[in-house]
């Protein structure tokens, strides 16, 4: 059965074997940078980043084929590493899935987390980098998110409460001085895809568009392929320089949100000293009747034989 990981795996594949041929090789991986994005993305949602977080801030859920559900009535979510695509590897998959689990968990029992929200907020998204310094940006982002969510959710745990959004929005709305100044948000978008096409201007070109013009016409310069030729980054080692900084931002976030929710907020360790002083016997007086109920008719048929 096709699906977008086997597409994906296929389309890396050739760009790997078409390493060694310049031209060929760059249109292979413009390609697989445009095909790829929509998935990446379904990606990101799944771990909440973007706008797509809130399909798992409503309970949905987003279609992957390495993320498989246990059961309906749970949120047990099983990681698939057959079903992984090529340039994925299972320890990042893994990771992949425990973020979105602990994402959908955070979801479930407190849906105004502050983590989600700034997930929603934030422009980190998994993407191809075939640079260093595109590399060395995605980095710096990933560490600056990271940075910023750790003190939010430490430093102000006020802000876990949706009461603190809805002050924070109250007050961040500017006055409008009159209501008729909004414009129907359909009237907006007409008159910008008016303007669009009624442009003389040419289009901007895609850098897929870009990269093919300028191999099949030897004397356009292609400043995209001058630029990183003293830069570039084999293709084996791009999807790990790539998405290893977001991954890891997002795991350290969620894991520490989700022991704060349960140790903290639902006071789960003070179930399980509750737990453990009655099934451990550490209870003296669920002790004594555990030991009354268990050796009671014992000791009243010892007594009534003597």
């Amino acid at each position: 059965m096709t699906n977008d990981e086997h597409v994906l795996s296929h389309l890396y594949e050739s760009a790997l074997e078409a390493e060694d041929s310049s031209w060929i090789y760059q249109v292979l991986v413009r390609m697989l940078q445009h095909v790829s994005e929509p998935y990446l993305d379904r990606l990101g949602s799944w771990m909440g980043l973007g706008h797509g977080g809130c399909y798992i801030a409503n309970g949905q859920d987003i279609a992957i084929a390495f993320v498989k559900r246990g059961t309906e009535d749970d949120d047990e979510y099983l990681f698939v590493p057959n079903r992984l695509p090529s340039f994925i590897r299972p320890e990042e998959g893994e990771q992949i899935v425990e973020i979105g689990r602990d994402i959908k968990l955070l979801a479930r029992h407190c849906p105004d987390h502050s983590l989600l929200r700034g997930l929603r907020d934030s422009d980190l998204k998994l993407e191809w980098k075939y640079i260093w310094p595109d590399v060395d940006a995605v980095i710096e982002k990933a560490k600056s998110l990271e940075a910023s969510l750790r003190q939010t959710l430490f430093d102000k745990p006020e802000m876990y409460h949706s009461s603190y959004f809805i002050q924070l929005k109250q007050h961040d709305i500017p006055a409008t001085s009159s209501p008729k100044s909004e414009a129907d948000p359909f009237t907006i978008d007409f008159h910008t895809s008016l303007r669009f096409l009624s442009s003389s201007s040419s289009p901007t070109k895609s850098p897929l568009h870009t990269t093919v013009l300028a191999q099949l016409n030897p004397q356009t310069p292609s400043t995209h392929l001058s630029a990183s030729a003293t830069t570039h980054i084999p293709l084996s080692f791009t999807p790990s320089l790539s998405f290893t900084p977001p991954l890891t931002a997002l795991s350290t976030l969620s894991k520490h949100a989700t022991l704060h929710l349960l140790l903290h907020t639902n006071r789960l360790r003070h179930h399980f000293t509750v737990i453990a002083t009655y099934h451990l016997l550490h209870s003296g007086s669920f002790t004594i009747r555990l030991t009354s109920a268990l050796f009671a008719s014992e000791a009243e048929g010892s007594t009534v034989s003597t």
